[in-house]
């Protein structure tokens, strides 16, 4: 249900930044407060809240109402979960782009959405654009992109890139084609965006990066804490641990299959297994260990065997015997290499991964 919108919502607006949240008002207006300093003001920002139980809206909407900006306000009667409602956000939206963002995040400069329309307007194929992100806490720099440029198109560009989707903030989508592409069918997975990135650049629109620090990741207010792995318990030696990246494959193999043939699916989405467990599953590992316990990460890793993670999707069985070699061999040494290790080795293995 909307619950309120700006006078000037109804026109049409070149980007759509859309925002799905819930709780975190307080984060929410810091987000806000950095698009309503923007130099660009061909934009609207559309919220989709997921039946928030954060009774401090009226602050939120009291910000809209007295700002400048064009926006939306949309309340879920019930729970979505964040892949129903990063959808429900993207399909009230109008904008030829829609610009992702969390709720706890910022843009990280107010010439942001200046520098995000000249690269649309410079890349008229775009069908997705990636940016990238600064740590708040401490001020380390992610790089999505190395450099400011046209990957290309296609089944396997798209499978080659997929992993650069998982956090969304600062992601660009061309706005038509992912309403068109509206669906539930990773819902669970946590990462509808990686879906519709995934299905819009195999469907031959152009994948872009872009070399800018675009967004401030991870707001922090005193008083106020957010739910992340590093905080959480979850010490309970007796429990498996199934979590959603056990959906990424499928995920992937959701994007891919409307534009792609049965063999080519399959060598895509092996290549993509071979990246996640290779890269993705093994740093969870360490993180884990790290952040939890050892019982704890090898749990989780034991969630992420191949048996489960290719349940869904049509690969083969020699495919599929490579890929328990390479997540005994990987997954088995994120779990036995010391982590003050693996912290030297850190920034040469996040290279190698972007390769």
């Amino acid at each position: 249900m909307m619950i309120a919108e700006s006078t000037g919502s109804g026109r049409h607006a070149r980007i759509s930044v859309c925002i799905p949240h819930y709780n975190r008002m307080l984060h929410l207006l810091e987000s806000l407060r950095s698009f309503a300093v923007q130099t660009y003001r061909d934009f609207e920002v559309v919220i989709s809240d997921d039946n928030s139980t954060d009774e401090r809206v009226d602050q939120v909407l009291a910000y809209l109402r007295q700002s400048d900006l064009r926006f939306r306000y949309w309340r879920s009667a019930t729970n979505l979960g964040y892949d129903g409602n990063l959808r429900n956000a993207i399909d009230i939206s109008s904008g030829d782009y829609i610009l992702l963002m969390g709720n706890d995040d910022r843009l990280s400069t107010p010439d942001v959405m200046a520098a995000v329309a000249s690269i649309l307007a410079r890349y008229p194929n775009a069908g997705a654009v990636v940016t990238n992100y600064r740590e708040l806490a401490s001020g380390r720099v992610f790089r999505r992109a190395g450099s400011t440029r046209c990957i290309g198109s296609g089944p396997f560009i798209a499978g080659d890139y997929f992993r650069n989707y998982s956090f969304v903030s600062g992601i660009v989508l061309r706005g038509d084609l992912a309403r068109s592409a509206s669906s539930n069918v990773v819902d669970g997975s946590e990462m509808y965006q990686m879906y519709l990135g995934t299905r819009l650049v195999a469907g031959g629109r152009d994948l872009i990066e872009f070399d800018s620090v675009c967004v401030d990741k991870d707001i922090e207010i005193e008083g106020e804490e957010v739910d992340s792995y590093r905080r959480k318990g979850g010490r309970d030696l007796a429990k498996a641990r199934i979590l959603p990246m056990r959906h990424l494959l499928r995920v992937v193999w959701a994007g891919l299959s409307p534009a792609t043939g049965p063999v080519i699916g399959r060598k895509v989405s092996a290549s993509a297994a071979r990246q996640l467990y290779s890269y993705t599953f093994p740093f969870w590992g360490v993180e884990y260990r790290r952040t939890k316990s050892w019982v704890f990460a090898a749990n989780v890793l034991l969630g992420v065997r191949p048996s489960v993670v290719t349940a869904s999707t049509p690969l083969g069985i020699v495919q599929k015997a490579g890929l328990w070699l390479r997540y005994l061999v990987t997954c088995g040494a994120s779990l036995l290499v010391p982590i003050r290790a693996f912290d030297a080795l850190r920034p040469s293995l996040y290279r190698m991964a972007k390769r």
